[in-house]
Protein backbone atom coordinates (compact mmCIF):
# COMPACT_ATOMS: atom_id res chain seq x y z
CA UNK A 1 0.00 0.00 0.00
CA UNK A 2 1.43 3.50 -0.74
CA UNK A 3 -0.04 6.17 0.75
CA UNK A 4 0.93 9.74 -1.01
CA UNK A 5 1.19 12.95 0.22
CA UNK A 6 -1.18 15.67 -0.69
CA UNK A 7 -0.90 17.57 -3.70
CA UNK A 8 -0.09 20.80 -1.82
CA UNK A 9 2.54 18.85 -0.62
CA UNK A 10 4.14 17.54 -3.78
CA UNK A 11 7.25 18.75 -5.59
CA UNK A 12 5.72 20.99 -8.20
CA UNK A 13 8.46 20.58 -10.41
CA UNK A 14 7.93 16.61 -10.75
CA UNK A 15 4.62 15.54 -12.10
CA UNK A 16 4.75 12.66 -9.76
CA UNK A 17 3.86 12.11 -6.10
CA UNK A 18 6.20 11.09 -3.85
CA UNK A 19 5.63 8.81 -1.08
CA UNK A 20 5.61 9.22 2.46
CA UNK A 21 8.83 8.32 4.44
CA UNK A 22 8.84 4.91 6.33
CA UNK A 23 7.21 5.78 9.56
CA UNK A 24 4.43 7.72 8.22
CA UNK A 25 3.78 4.46 5.76
CA UNK A 26 3.85 2.35 9.26
CA UNK A 27 1.18 4.58 10.88
CA UNK A 28 -1.33 4.76 7.87
CA UNK A 29 -1.13 0.46 7.80
CA UNK A 30 -1.22 1.02 11.60
CA UNK A 31 -4.47 2.95 11.29
CA UNK A 32 -5.80 0.44 8.83
CA UNK A 33 -5.34 -2.52 10.95
CA UNK A 34 -7.08 -0.89 13.48
CA UNK A 35 -9.83 0.04 11.66
CA UNK A 36 -10.25 -3.90 10.77
CA UNK A 37 -10.09 -4.97 14.18
CA UNK A 38 -12.35 -2.28 15.80
CA UNK A 39 -14.81 -2.19 12.44
CA UNK A 40 -16.87 -5.14 14.23
CA UNK A 41 -18.10 -2.52 16.51
CA UNK A 42 -17.81 0.35 14.85
CA UNK A 43 -21.28 -0.17 13.54
CA UNK A 44 -23.19 -0.92 16.43
CA UNK A 45 -23.01 3.03 17.61
CA UNK A 46 -22.87 5.85 14.79
CA UNK A 47 -21.30 9.38 15.65
CA UNK A 48 -24.08 10.75 17.55
CA UNK A 49 -24.35 7.56 19.78
CA UNK A 50 -27.13 5.56 18.09
CA UNK A 51 -27.36 2.21 18.99
CA UNK A 52 -28.02 -0.15 16.10
CA UNK A 53 -29.35 -3.09 17.16
CA UNK A 54 -30.13 -4.92 20.43
CA UNK A 55 -26.37 -6.18 20.98
CA UNK A 56 -25.40 -2.45 21.20
CA UNK A 57 -28.40 -1.80 23.81
CA UNK A 58 -26.90 -4.76 25.35
CA UNK A 59 -23.41 -3.96 25.93
CA UNK A 60 -23.79 -0.24 26.21
CA UNK A 61 -26.35 -0.80 29.28
CA UNK A 62 -23.82 -3.33 30.89
CA UNK A 63 -20.72 -1.28 30.24
CA UNK A 64 -22.85 1.39 32.47
CA UNK A 65 -23.37 4.08 29.32
CA UNK A 66 -26.28 6.21 29.66
CA UNK A 67 -28.85 5.27 27.18
CA UNK A 68 -31.75 7.59 25.86
CA UNK A 69 -34.84 6.39 24.38
CA UNK A 70 -36.80 8.41 21.73
CA UNK A 71 -39.94 7.26 20.47
CA UNK A 72 -42.04 8.53 17.69
CA UNK A 73 -45.14 6.10 17.77
CA UNK A 74 -46.72 7.37 14.35
CA UNK A 75 -43.82 4.94 13.06
CA UNK A 76 -45.06 1.67 15.70
CA UNK A 77 -48.01 -0.53 14.99
CA UNK A 78 -50.52 -1.39 17.74
CA UNK A 79 -50.51 -4.41 19.00
CA UNK A 80 -54.60 -5.73 18.30
CA UNK A 81 -54.58 -4.01 14.71
CA UNK A 82 -51.47 -3.72 13.16
CA UNK A 83 -52.59 0.03 12.49
CA UNK A 84 -50.29 3.03 12.86
CA UNK A 85 -49.74 4.07 16.66
CA UNK A 86 -51.02 7.86 17.77
CA UNK A 87 -49.11 10.49 16.50
CA UNK A 88 -46.73 11.61 19.11
CA UNK A 89 -43.11 11.46 20.37
CA UNK A 90 -41.54 11.28 23.41
CA UNK A 91 -38.00 10.18 25.47
CA UNK A 92 -36.26 9.00 28.55
CA UNK A 93 -33.53 8.04 29.78
CA UNK A 94 -33.12 3.98 31.07
CA UNK A 95 -32.44 4.26 34.59
CA UNK A 96 -32.79 0.82 35.80
CA UNK A 97 -33.00 -2.49 33.49
CA UNK A 98 -33.22 -6.53 33.65
CA UNK A 99 -32.62 -9.12 31.22
CA UNK A 100 -34.03 -12.04 32.19
CA UNK A 101 -32.40 -15.30 30.73
CA UNK A 102 -31.37 -13.09 27.67
CA UNK A 103 -34.61 -13.37 26.19
CA UNK A 104 -35.03 -9.84 26.35
CA UNK A 105 -34.28 -6.19 28.21
CA UNK A 106 -37.00 -4.70 29.82
CA UNK A 107 -36.96 -1.33 31.74
CA UNK A 108 -40.43 0.57 32.78
CA UNK A 109 -41.13 4.49 32.84
CA UNK A 110 -43.69 5.66 35.49
CA UNK A 111 -45.04 9.03 35.88
CA UNK A 112 -47.90 10.89 36.56
CA UNK A 113 -50.21 12.62 35.01
CA UNK A 114 -53.92 13.51 34.10
CA UNK A 115 -56.51 11.52 32.40
CA UNK A 116 -58.97 13.23 29.60
CA UNK A 117 -61.05 14.46 32.76
CA UNK A 118 -57.84 16.33 34.06
CA UNK A 119 -57.92 13.73 37.17
CA UNK A 120 -54.69 12.65 38.86
CA UNK A 121 -53.11 8.98 37.49
CA UNK A 122 -50.38 7.22 37.32
CA UNK A 123 -49.44 6.00 33.87
CA UNK A 124 -46.95 3.02 33.76
CA UNK A 125 -44.86 2.14 30.62
CA UNK A 126 -43.14 -1.04 30.19
CA UNK A 127 -40.87 -1.68 27.34
CA UNK A 128 -39.48 -5.26 26.11
CA UNK A 129 -36.36 -5.09 23.83
CA UNK A 130 -36.01 -8.43 21.93
CA UNK A 131 -32.94 -9.98 19.79
CA UNK A 132 -34.88 -9.30 16.77
CA UNK A 133 -34.97 -5.90 17.05
CA UNK A 134 -38.06 -5.09 18.27
CA UNK A 135 -39.35 -3.54 21.15
CA UNK A 136 -43.11 -4.22 22.58
CA UNK A 137 -44.35 -1.05 24.15
CA UNK A 138 -47.28 -1.59 26.80
CA UNK A 139 -49.23 1.34 28.54
CA UNK A 140 -51.25 0.83 31.53
CA UNK A 141 -52.76 3.65 34.00
CA UNK A 142 -53.89 3.86 37.60
CA UNK A 143 -55.98 6.04 39.24
CA UNK A 144 -55.23 7.23 42.95
CA UNK A 145 -55.61 4.87 45.32
CA UNK A 146 -56.31 1.52 42.78
CA UNK A 147 -54.47 -1.41 43.12
CA UNK A 148 -54.66 -2.79 39.76
CA UNK A 149 -53.65 -0.77 36.47
CA UNK A 150 -55.77 -0.37 33.42
CA UNK A 151 -54.54 -1.03 29.74
CA UNK A 152 -54.34 1.67 27.86
CA UNK A 153 -52.52 0.04 24.57
CA UNK A 154 -49.57 -1.70 23.57
CA UNK A 155 -47.85 -1.34 19.98
CA UNK A 156 -44.39 -3.05 18.26
CA UNK A 157 -41.65 -0.68 16.54
CA UNK A 158 -38.55 -1.69 15.45
CA UNK A 159 -35.10 -0.24 16.56
CA UNK A 160 -34.40 3.16 14.35
CA UNK A 161 -37.93 2.96 13.35
CA UNK A 162 -40.18 4.33 15.88
CA UNK A 163 -37.89 3.67 18.65
CA UNK A 164 -34.24 4.81 19.37
CA UNK A 165 -31.37 4.13 21.50
CA UNK A 166 -28.97 6.63 21.83
CA UNK A 167 -25.56 5.96 24.62
CA UNK A 168 -23.92 8.51 26.16
CA UNK A 169 -20.78 8.94 28.28
CA UNK A 170 -20.34 5.85 31.15
CA UNK A 171 -22.73 6.94 34.37
CA UNK A 172 -20.38 8.37 36.43
CA UNK A 173 -19.54 6.41 39.75
CA UNK A 174 -21.07 8.32 42.15
CA UNK A 175 -24.69 7.72 40.51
Amino acid sequence: MMIRRPAAQRNPSNRQSTPLPACARAAGIALVAALAIFGETAHAASVDGALADYTALENALSDGRTVSVRIDMNHCTAADSGKPGPAFRGGLRIDSWLIPDGRYIAFIDVHRTLDPKNRPVTEYVRYHVMPDNTATIDTAFAPDGADTATPRGAYRCAINQGIRFVATAAASASR
